[in-house]
């Protein structure tokens, strides 16, 4: 899991389908470019058994989930549309 932690950049040219999965994944469509995908950062830490994700991405706003490996959690949609029940 160490080398997960840190902070990361979104490499646009190398990512498939980011606009595509971006918007299925409920950002605003005009958020959706490849020169705003491109600022998005996401930062990934670790504190005991818990995972906290922390997404910034331009026009959006930061977006914080806290979850424990092999148990389930819910997080909503960038909009806010619904919960999903994650399990990583």
């Amino acid at each position: 899991m160490d080398g997960a932690l840190g902070t990361w950049r979104t490499d646009v040219a190398r990512c498939e389908k980011l606009v595509e999965l971006s918007l299925t994944s409920g950002v605003p469509k005009e958020l959706c470019t490849e020169e705003n995908l491109g600022k998005c950062r996401v930062h990934v830490s670790m504190d005991g058994d818990y995972i906290t994700s922390k997404t910034e991405m331009p026009g959006m706003p930061t977006k914080e989930i806290k979850y424990k490996m092999g148990e389930p959690f819910e997080m909503e949609t960038p909009k806010g549309k619904f919960k999903v029940r994650e399990i990583f």
